[in-house]
């Protein structure tokens, strides 16, 4: 399945139907999402859908879309809630997920590992 987001935030799935013994929606966004190639756009946020403990981030996380490396690996940047980089590197695009409207954002301090 590919899904694509446009600039306006509408995701477009292409046609897939999961096998009938699949459970119709995985508990966690990584399940949901780890096989799945998402084009990404500059500027779009997207949400860390696994821990990352060595930069201090966490599954949840928000940052932004910076720069596209082919063949699909987005170079993200995160940010501390006053505006500070706190981690900037490209990740592969099923480490990340779109946001969606139902996504609440809320803030936690910054734990860098030691």
């Amino acid at each position: 399945m590919r899904i694509k987001v446009t600039a306006c935030g509408t995701l477009t799935l292409g046609k897939h139907r999961p096998p009938s013994h699949a459970a119709p929606y995985p508990q966690r966004w990584a399940d949901r999402f780890s096989e799945v190639a998402v084009n990404y756009e500059a500027l779009d946020t997207v949400v860390l859908i696994r821990d990352l403990p060595a930069h201090g981030l966490k599954e949840g996380d928000l940052g932004a879309v910076v720069e596209l490396y082919p063949p699909d690996a987005p170079e993200v940047e995160f940010v501390t809630a006053s505006g500070r980089t706190t981690a900037l590197f490209a990740l592969k695009s099923t480490d990340v997920r779109p946001i969606s409207d139902s996504g609440l954002v809320a803030v936690r301090s910054l734990t860098r590992a030691a």
